[in-house]
């Protein structure tokens, strides 16, 4: 704040937006004002004349600096001021999310907004006609905060799994994918999901016709018979006898 005494008159400018957020006039009954005085060991500013002492009660304004600083895109400023109030610094977390949106960081984006309490399907949308890895960076994030829901946590754990094997199709099984895959699937939530219903994730995997991971399935969940016949209907049968 900018703080202005005049003869007859308090003033205080915000200096953020430039805004008049206190403007008190100072009966003539009290004398002239003669200086403003800050109490460091409170927080608190004053003035007085001859025969009178008055606070200064613009501080509750800052309340709504947040907003303001928001606006101006100075985040760290923002941040500063909501660290104490989770709601209002979620906010201010969502934006600098949409911020790396715009500066297409994508991948900056995908795991601040996993973070945050924002609008799970309008944030999806923002990923969805980008490279998958963003969309799958801010699911896996995003998955432990629906473990208790079993319905959208078996969704999200399969449209994952759908995401990588379409990802493998296309790069010729990819060393990248290949390795993000399978750290993915050894997640012990993952592994507990594919634990429940076995038979719906292989049924996932199996239609890509992606046998490595098949058998990477099986093998995670000890299930030897599912290796065996996987082996055998290939007619590798000395694989099949390995296992």
């Amino acid at each position: 704040h900018c703080i202005l005494l005049y003869s007859s008159r308090f003033v205080a400018i915000n200096l953020i937006n430039e805004e008049i957020v206190c403007n008190d006039s100072i009966g003539a009954c009290f004398g002239i004002p003669k200086e403003l005085v800050w109490d460091v060991k409170n927080g608190a500013l004053f003035y007085y004349t001859s025969s009178h002492i008055f606070g200064c009660s613009i501080w509750e304004e800052d309340r709504n600096i947040w907003k303001l600083l928001l606006d101006k895109n100075d985040f760290e400023g923002a941040l500063k001021l909501t660290k104490n109030n989770p709601r209002n610094n979620d906010l201010v977390n969502q934006s600098i999310a949409a911020n790396y949106i715009e500066k297409k960081e994508y991948m900056k984006a995908a795991e601040l907004y996993a973070k945050t309490n924002s609008h799970f399907e309008s944030t999806i949308m923002q990923f969805v006609e980008l490279d998958s890895k963003y969309l799958i960076e801010y699911l896996t994030i995003k998955l432990p905060f629906y473990q208790n829901n079993p319905v959208q946590k078996h969704l999200i754990v399969m449209w994952i799994i759908d995401m990588y094997l379409i990802g493998l199709c296309r790069t010729n099984n990819n060393g990248d994918i290949n390795s993000s895959f399978a750290k993915f699937l050894r997640i012990p939530l993952v592994k507990k999901c594919i634990e429940t219903y076995p038979s719906a994730y292989y049924k996932v995997i199996e239609h890509y016709g992606n046998g490595e991971f098949l058998v990477y399935t099986a093998r995670l969940l000890m299930d030897y018979e599912k290796i065996i016949n996987y082996h055998i209907s290939h007619n590798e049968y000395f694989d099949a006898f390995e296992k």
